[in-house]
């Protein structure tokens, strides 16, 4: 088949790649398929595999067999039993890093004896599991009353994400830098410049989030709810950090500084939220879930809920189906 150009057609003026320089770009393209944090767990679930097959003397091709061998030996295994639901993880992990090899990998991944044999193994092994409590809005009071009188910049920094992130369905990782060096993207970070003032309100831009698969970001907008207390109002303590960071580091892109210099990671934040409250039910998706469970409890939509908070259809659902505090609220309406 002969093609060419159409009569007329403008082409801009590219200059041809080697083939060398096109296979490059090609990798760095797939390596950034998939985040680093993903990556790294995909790595640790590959190299689970491959010790599985070395200590039994199995191939590494993968076969219906083998996967279900494999699930078994995880779950029922007499040193560390893995749970279910992280065994599904691992087979997806698997895949990922096997598919450049073994095209049907994926195939052999949804064989009728691999699903059974983890429905199975669901069915005798899985464990309930533990949901840590959402973030009420007697839990934010609190806060605001015991950080009301400190001017400390770590002080306000931490006032300011604790609100921030509540109001506007944040996850923890949207906040906050991962503690692991090598899975902190700079990318993912808020810029200050991207900072947006409303009547009675505040907005930025949010880079990228795992819910996006285009990367395209989202423009987050805070704004204190009529139906909520106007000492929770997030709008101050905002404005109190804002004037405290840019005293501070006015030439700095980085929306969220520590008096440091430095941007607050998961355990500093961590840190402080278990210093308030001195609980062992609250963890970084507290903040998320209270805020879903607020909007619940005083009507507002399910599928605004969903949307404000940035989740995808069937994980939104989940979501409601294993936080029964969420589901509570919104039989309650």
């Amino acid at each position: 088949m002969n093609l060419t150009l159409s009569e007329g057609s403008q082409q801009p003026p590219w200059k041809p790649w080697s083939l060398e320089r096109l296979k490059f770009e090609r990798s760095i393209a797939v390596g950034a398929a998939i985040d680093t944090s993903t990556h790294s767990s995909y790595t640790s679930a590959l190299n689970s595999y491959v010790y599985f097959c070395d200590v039994h003397k199995f191939p590494y091709k993968p076969t219906p067999d083998l996967f279900s061998f494999y699930i078994v030996w995880l779950c029922n295994n007499d040193v560390q039993r893995v749970d279910p639901k992280s065994v599904e993880k691992y087979l997806s992990g698997i895949c990922n890093k096997l598919e450049v090899f073994y095209d049907d990998v994926r195939a052999i991944r949804n064989h009728h004896l691999v699903r059974k044999t983890l429905r199975g193994c669901r069915r005798l092994y899985s464990k309930p599991t533990k949901r840590k409590s959402p973030l009420s809005i007697s839990d934010l009071s609190l806060a605001v009353e015991h950080y009301r009188h400190r001017r400390n910049h770590d002080d306000l920094l931490f006032l300011a994400l604790l609100l921030t992130g509540w109001f506007g369905l944040l996850r923890l990782a949207e906040l906050c830098l991962p503690d692991v060096r090598k899975h902190q993207n700079l990318r993912k970070r808020t810029r200050r410049d991207s900072v947006k003032w409303y009547l009675q309100g505040y907005g930025f831009d949010l880079p990228q989030h795992k819910a996006d698969p285009f990367f395209e970001g989202n423009k987050v907008v805070i704004r204190r709810h009529a139906r909520f207390p106007t000492e929770i109002d997030p709008y101050n303590p905002f404005l109190d950090y804002i004037k405290s960071r840019d005293s501070c580091f006015p030439t700095h892109w980085q929306l969220w500084l520590r008096a440091d210099g430095s941007m607050p990671t998961r355990s500093w934040f961590m840190d402080r939220l278990k210093s308030l409250y001195n609980r062992h039910d609250i963890a970084g998706q507290s903040i998320r879930s209270g805020r879903a469970t607020g909007l619940a409890e005083i009507g507002v939509p399910l599928h605004l809920i969903r949307a404000t908070g940035r989740w995808a259809s069937e994980t939104f659902h989940i979501y409601i189906r294993k936080n029964p505090t969420f589901l509570t609220a919104l039989l309650l309406q």
